[in-house]
Parts: structure tokens; sequence; C-alpha cells
């Protein structure tokens, strides 16, 4: 203040002092804080920063506050260096980046470092980049490090990984400003520069940044190159692995099965999911067009080993070879369920018929010529036939072919193999019987026996191929491969459809199987026959109902002994009729007719006269009470202290033994 305006001065010279400023304040009462002759430097600080920001609000001339602020801090006035950082950074906003035009000094102080930063580089192009990073973000950076120790190193990684989940391509630019052999850089330290580029490479999403992830590796210093801290061993370890890691990408983008290198650290340690990327690969190569050569299959099986060997080593190597088998097993190509056969134990015995090509033998790291085992093949064989049949649309479909190649790998046939043979064999049958069902529909049928009766009921004449039903009922493992019980089944059924047809002949014989073999369950269909009125052998009609009875439930033992005791009475009808009227031979006919046209009456048969009608009254009698006893109780229980009954059922009883064995009771 000059020395005429102190009030001492002018209390002497002007008499009437008048406030000409008083006017400034009317609008602005806050502002009466600032009109002091000595003000404190506290309220100094405090009127720059008020100034400015009305500077900026007002007539938005931030270079106007910006040079208010630095003659502030030229006179020391403490407290501005961030307001001054602030209109620094938002000089460059305005005038240089252009960016956010409508943007003031009280919305910037709202925002963070990192979105502060986002919009300095925000309308940076791809050609200006790196300038721009110079020009631009290195001070603002500088300005962050001069606020906070270590702002400027967690701004730009934080803005650096951003940016990567996207697209490397800028950070790129700036990894290759950085390396260890450049002028400028922007990342100087060189633990920060692999931290920071590790990061980054793990953070990308995309699929297609591998060349991008190896132009950044490139832009790494070597283990040894440069000063050593305590974390530089373990980062050069980390760049190690993520070599590793972008040579499995590498892989998988050669065969078409694109993944981002956190995909590939992510799942290193889970077996599962490593195994599901072998199968993956190995699946995508089998269903290529046109069919690859045997070369690249080897190829394929080298690439798995390599990729188990640096990175997925949660797996065996012995897990590479099978997924790899299964695949070739799965391509639905018979040239590579051939080729898939070179590569297992066809048999228990480890004597394999077909060699191992030239293409899979040692090379490399070796183990490309190790065979699977034989229990494991066995599994694969049986997976990959089951698949193939699963498949199939008919019975004829062509996967049915490719099921039984699968199966035809082991030599030695045994029983799960041989079942699944028996199951295809098995669909040629049911096509000759003209029956409709899926492949699928067979294998997931619970009781196979409804299929022999499907075949059944689709021929009239079934029941006189019961070989060949046999055979498909052993095919299909009817009644749980029980073969008693299996064929005890098929001849119920076939003798039941014969009586039905009323060929009472062909169920006799049916049964006579049934009675064979002592299967007790064929009662039923015997007792039908047994006690039906059309057919007119009465002896085997009593055999079938002797062994119903033997064999029948407590319920059904009542009318199966009425019946078989009409039957008997049946029986001694007819042997009373033919004691009665027995067949006379032809030469004694003749000799009668001589005797009768040539002798008295007298000479007649012994049969005539008092003989005769004797013997007349004594049959009309015992027809008389065996029809009257036939249709009492008394006459089953008659039947049943007969000791040939009780000798008929002993021998059903025990019918393993044979007849020879009944007919010593």
């Amino acid at each position: 203040m000059d020395w005429c305006e102190e009030d001492q001065c002018r209390t002497v010279l002007d008499q009437n002092l008048q406030d000409h400023a008083h006017f400034l304040y009317e609008d602005a009462p806050d502002w009466l804080r600032f009109r002091t002759a000595t003000p404190p430097m506290d309220l100094l600080t405090d009127w720059y920063l008020s100034r400015a920001q009305d500077i900026d609000s007002c007539s938005r001339q931030v270079d106007c506050a910006l040079s208010l602020v630095r003659l502030g801090k030229e006179r020391d006035i403490p407290g501005l260096e961030r307001l001054c950082d602030d209109l620094v950074t938002m000089e460059t906003l305005v005038y240089e980046t252009a960016c956010e035009l409508s943007l003031t000094l009280r919305d910037l102080q709202q925002l963070g470092d990192i979105d502060k930063l986002r919009l300095l580089m925000k309308n940076s192009s791809a050609e200006r980049y790196v300038k721009d990073v110079f020009q631009w973000m290195v001070p603002f950076l500088h300005r962050c490090e001069k606020q906070s120790g270590g702002a400027s190193e967690a701004l730009l990684r934080e803005y650096l990984v951003t940016l990567s989940r996207q697209d490397l391509s800028l950070p790129l630019a700036v990894f290759q400003h950085s390396r260890p052999d450049s002028q400028q850089k922007v990342l100087g330290d060189p633990d920060q520069l692999m931290t920071v580029a590790l990061e980054c490479i793990y953070s990308c999403e995309r699929d297609d940044q591998l060349s991008l992830c190896y132009d950044i590796l490139e832009c790494l210093p070597q283990r040894g190159y440069g000063p050593e801290t305590n974390i530089t061993a373990s980062l050069h370890d980390q760049v190690d692995k993520l070599e590793k890691h972008l040579s499995v990408v590498e892989v998988l983008e050669k065969h078409g099965l694109q993944k981002p290198v956190s995909y590939v650290r992510s799942s290193q340690t889970s077996t599962e999911e490593a195994h599901a990327l072998m199968v993956k690969l190995c699946r995508h190569t089998g269903r290529r067009t046109p069919p690859v050569s045997e070369s690249v299959w080897r190829g394929v099986l080298q690439d798995l080993l390599d990729m188990q060997h640096s990175v997925y080593t949660c797996l065996l190597p012995d897990t590479c070879h099978q997924i790899f088998v299964e695949s070739l097993l799965c391509s639905s190509r018979p040239e590579n369920v051939v080729l898939a056969g070179q590569l297992i134990h066809c048999s228990a015995v480890s004597h394999d018929v077909v060699p191992v090509s030239g293409s899979f033998r040692d090379r490399g790291r070796g183990g490309l010529s190790a065979k699977v085992n034989y229990h494991t093949a066995v599994e694969l064989v049986l997976a990959a036939a089951r698949e193939y049949f699963n498949s199939s649309t008919t019975l004829t479909d062509p996967c049915i072919e490719l099921a039984r190649e699968c199966l035809k790998l082991i030599t030695d046939c045994p029983p799960a193999v041989q079942e699944e043979m028996d199951i295809i064999s098995s669909l040629s049958v049911l096509e000759s019987f003209n029956v409709n069902i899926l492949p699928l529909q067979v294998r997931l049928r619970v009781e196979r026996l409804s299929i022999i009766e499907q075949c059944i009921s689709q021929c009239s004449k079934a029941y006189t191929q019961s070989a060949l039903l046999l055979d498909l009922a052993s095919l299909l493992r009817v009644a749980g491969g029980d073969e008693w019980r299996c064929k005890g089944q098929v001849f119920s059924l076939l003798a039941q459809q014969a009586l039905q047809a009323l060929d009472y002949k062909t169920s006799y014989i049916h049964c006579q199987d049934l009675m064979a073999s002592g299967y007790g369950d064929g009662w039923e269909v015997c007792s039908l026959l047994g006690q039906c009125e059309g057919y007119m052998d009465l002896r085997a009609r009593q055999e079938l109902l002797a062994f119903s009875l033997t064999y029948c439930p407590p319920a059904s033992i009542h009318p199966l002994l009425a019946a078989s005791s009409d039957l008997q009475t049946q029986v001694l009808y007819q042997a009373v009729n033919y004691q009665m009227d027995p067949p006379e031979p032809e030469c004694f006919r003749d000799e009668t007719d001589s005797v009768q046209s040539a002798g008295p009456p007298s000479s007649v048969s012994p049969l005539g006269g008092a003989a005769g009608d004797l013997l007349h009254r004594t049959t009309n009698r015992t027809i008389e009470v065996l029809a009257s006893t036939g249709l009492t109780t008394k006459a089953v229980l008659t039947a049943v202290s007969d000791h040939k009954w009780w000798k008929n059922q002993l021998n059903y009883l025990r019918p393993l033994h044979g007849r020879s064995g009944g007919s010593r009771l």
C-alpha cells in the first residue's frame, strides 16, 4: 500500500472520507471477510482459491484463473498447489484435448484422478497416442506423484489394465516405449514394467490378441538385465509361465479353438476343465472337413502331450492318450477307428495283432507310441460303441456298423464286449420280424421279454420259428441271461400263440419243452392246453394237467383237480368203449363171415348169449357209477388217492432226473 493511502495521511488530506468500493460487496456479502488491510495468510489462500473459481465459473477463462494462481504461488501463498494442478489439467482439457468444453473447475475437482486421466486420453487417436502420452499423461502422472507418493504407478496400472480388457493395442504402444533400450520411457522401473504387462495380458478378455501378447512379451527385460530387487526373480518366473500359457493359446488357435490367456491360467489346476479342453480339441479335429490325415492326428497327439507337459500337469500323460484314442473312436470315420486300434492293447495278454504305424512311433518328447492299457481300452471301446448304437435312428443305420468295428478291436471279446455285440446282432433279427423300434429303445427296455412278445405279435406264424426266437432272446439277455428261465419264458409265449392259432400239436411240442426243463411258471399254458376240448389226445392232456397241478398256486388246485378227474373219466369211457367194441382184424372178420354162413347159430362169437348179456349189463352199471361220481368231490379224492396220479406228479417234481428216475417209484 502506498504511503498516501495510509489512514493517517488520508485523514489530513481528505476530511470527508467516502467508501467508493462499497457497491462491490452489496451483491456478495461473503467478500467482506477479505476487506482488511492486513489479511492473514490463510485468508489470502482462500481469496486466491475463490477468485480462481469465480474467474472460471463466470468467464470460463481458465488461463486467467491459472495466471492468478501462479501469481499467488510466486508470492509464496501456501495451499495453492492442488488448485494449480487442477487448473493445468483443466487448461489441457479445454485448450488441447478439446474433449469436455462444458466441464467446469468444480466438476473437475469432484472427479477422481483415474477419471481425470481417462478424460485426458479420451480423444487421443492411435496415430498420436504415444505423443499424447508424453505430452498429456506423463505430466499429469508427475503432478499426481507430487501430491501423493506412489500415485502415478497405481494410476498408470489401473488405466492400462482397464484398456487391456477390450484391446491390447494402446497398452502395447506404452510398453514399446518402456523397453529397457528406449531413450524416453513411460515405465522406467523394470519390475513395474513386468508387473503391469503381466496384469494387462491376463486381464484381456478377447481371444484374438495372441500376436499382441507376444509383442508385449518382447518388450519385457530379460533375466539378469539391470538391477534386481527381492521380487525380480519372482516376476521373471511369472513371465516364464506366461510364455507357456501363450504356447497353449497358440496350439488352441492353430486348431481353431481360440481362448484368452486368462482361461489357460484359470484352468491349469482344474482336472475337469483341462480334460474338457483336450476332449474339445480332439473332437474338433475329428469333425473337420475334409477328414484330416494320420500325420495331422499325430500332430494333435503331440500337441496334447506338450500342453500337458508345460501347463496342464494336473493330468497324466496316459490321460492324454485316452482322450486321443476316445476321440479317434468317436470320430465317425472307419479309418480313425482302425488307427485307434494301433494305440490300445487289444487283448488281456497284450499280444496285439495290429502294429503301430510309422507316424505314431517314438519321436520328440516320446510317448507317441505308448498304448492305452487293456482295461481302459475296453471301457473306451464300449463307450464309443454304445454312443454309436444309441445315436442310430434305424436298425440299419451306418452307425451300427461303426459300433461293430469298434468292438472288433478287442480281440479276446470279454463278456461286456460280447453282450454289446449280441445286442447289435439282435437288430437284424428284429428287422426280419418287422419290428419298428429304435436301437436306443432296445437298450433301455428293462423287460426284454416284451420285445419277444412284440416279435410274436408281428408274425402270426412266429410259433413255428422257435429256434430263431430263442436265439433272439439269448442275444437280448432275456431274464438277465438265465438260460433256463429265458427258454421257459419263450416256450410259454410260443405255446400260447400256437394254442390261439388252434395248432394243438405245435403247442404241445412247446409244452413238452417246458415240462422237460421243469419250468414251473409254464403251468398256466399247459393247463389251458390240457383243458382244451378240441385237443383229442387225452393221454397228452393228462400229462399237461399233471404238470400244471405240480406247479400251480394253491388257489388253482381245486379246478385243475376237477378238470383232471373229468379227463380221467373220459379216458375210462374210452377204455370201456374199447372193451365193448374192440377193433377186429380183417382175417377174423372174413372167417366169422364164413362161419356164420356155414354153421348153425350156436357157433356165434363167444361174447354172445348169456356171457355177452352179463358183460353188457356190467358195463352199463360201471358207466352209470362213473358218471355219477365224476361230478362229486368223492371222485376227485378218489383220483388223488390213485397211486398212478402221485407217480406222475413226482415225475414232474424231479424233471432233471429224467423219466428213468420216476419209473423206479
